[in-house]
């Protein structure tokens, strides 16, 4: 395998477990946010339902946008 191959499917590698470890932080966040049992085991099995990196993604930009003040805006900050 040549070096710049192997570098590019390093690189490829690293990408996607990123992704997946974000996904996964994401999804445990929203489960105990929410406020009971019955709740976050509802948000658990719309995880194990296939709930993306996409959608985990969009709600986490909506409790942001939900924020006011200085939180929103340090929110955003750090995701541009």
């Amino acid at each position: 395998m040549r070096g710049g191959s192997y570098a590019c499917h390093l690189a490829l590698i690293a990408d996607i477990f990123k992704s997946r470890f974000l996904l996964a932080s994401l999804h445990i966040e929203a489960i105990l946010r929410e406020t009971s049992i019955a709740r976050r085991g509802k948000r658990l099995e719309a995880v194990k339902d296939g709930a993306g990196l996409g959608d985990a993604y969009g709600a986490t930009l909506e409790r942001i946008k939900a924020q006011g003040g200085e939180k929103k805006k340090l929110a955003i900050a750090a995701l541009t």
